[in-house]
C-alpha cells in the first residue's frame, strides 16, 4: 500500500545530503568534506546506507547542476565526462580516508588497500552512472539505484568509493565555469 505520510528516514537523508552539498561548498573543501555527515549517517544506520545520501547529492544536485557538456544526448549526465577516469588516484585516496573513518581501517590497511581501491572504483563508477541514468526517471530510476548500490553492501572499498566519487561529482559541479 502506497502511502503519503512523510517517510522521516527519508527527512533525514534530505538534510543529511544539503548537509554534504554544504560541505563540498565550502573554500578549501577536499573530496572527503561530506565524511562526518556519512559517518555520523553509518553510526546511525549501516554504511550501506551511507549510500542513500550520496544517491540524493547524484540525483538532487548534480543531475539538475551539471554542465550541458558533461550531457549524453538524452539529458543524463555522462560521469566520466563530469569525473574523468584519470582523476582517481586523488578520488582514491579519498576513499582511503573513508575506509579509515567509516570501516575504522588502520592507516596500514588503508595504504595496503591503495590498489584495492583502484580496483573498487570501477564498480562504483558504474553504479554512479546508474544513479545519474536514473535521475530523470523518478520511482523507477531511483529503483535501479537502490538495487545498484545495494549490490555493493558486502565490498566496503567500492561503497567507501561510491562516497569518494560523489564528492568529485560534487566538486566537478561545484566549480563548473
Amino acid at each position: 500500500m502506497i502511502t503519503t505520510e512523510p517517510n522521516p528516514y527519508w527527512e533525514i537523508v534530505m538534510h543529511r545530503a544539503a548537509a554534504v552539498w554544504e560541505a563540498h561548498c565550502q573554500p578549501g573543501a577536499d573530496l572527503a568534506a561530506g565524511m562526518p555527515v556519512y559517518l555520523q549517517h553509518a553510526q546511525d544506520f549501516e554504511l550501506i546506507q551511507a549510500t542513500h545520501i550520496a544517491q540524493m547529492c547524484l540525483t538532487a544536485v548534480v543531475h539538475e547542476d551539471a554542465p550541458a557538456a558533461t550531457r549524453a544526448a538524452d539529458g543524463t549526465v555522462n560521469f566520466d565526462r563530469l569525473v574523468p577516469p584519470g582523476s582517481d588516484p586523488g578520488t582514491r585516496n579519498a576513499a582511503a580516508d573513508y575506509l579509515i573513518a567509516l570501516c575504522e581501517f588502520s592507516l596500514s590497511q588503508a595504504v595496503e588497500a591503495a590498489d584495492q581501491q583502484m580496483t573498487a572504483l570501477s564498480p562504483a563508477r558504474t553504479v554512479i552512472q546508474t544513479v545519474l541514468n536514473g535521475a530523470p526517471h523518478g520511482l523507477p530510476g531511483r529503483e535501479r539505484a537502490i538495487n545498484a548500490i545495494w549490490a555493493l553492501r558486502d565490498d566496503a572499498g567500492a561503497l567507501s568509493g561510491v562516497l569518494a566519487l560523489t564528492g568529485a561529482a560534487l566538486e566537478a559541479v561545484r566549480s563548473r565555469p
